[in-house]
């Protein structure tokens, strides 16, 4: 007899029962074979990724931070720029960073381009 195919959501060890077609989400052709649980999250919409490897789902305590904030100071030590992180608009984490002003514009360049 065969074991079952696991979810493919991180960290979820139970039987898979639905194929989820993550195109629709991520814009490339890949499918996921999910457990009852996981397909009725993802059907009411609950946000996802994918590993680096695109092999697993990643949802729940295993997805990204979004950013909700920046916050740029500058004084006579020099300039620190502070991410705001979490998800559905709730703050989770702080992450500072110490950096040259120029260093600071070239981030915020970038960041303005990815949009």
């Amino acid at each position: 007899m065969s074991t079952p195919h696991p979810c493919d959501v991180r960290g979820c060890d139970s039987p898979a029962a639905v194929v989820f077609d993550a195109a629709q989400v991520t814009g490339v052709a890949v499918e996921y074979a999910v457990c009852p649980f996981h397909n009725t999250a993802l059907q009411e919409g609950e946000t996802f990724d994918v590993s680096e490897d695109m092999n697993e789902m990643l949802m729940g305590a295993d997805a990204p931070l979004d950013v909700i904030n920046s916050l740029i100071n500058t004084n006579v030590a020099g300039s620190t720029v502070t991410l705001i992180l979490g998800r559905d608009g709730v703050e989770q984490k702080r992450v500072t960073f110490r950096m040259s002003a120029t260093e600071a514009q070239e981030l915020a360049t970038d960041i303005k381009d990815w949009g």
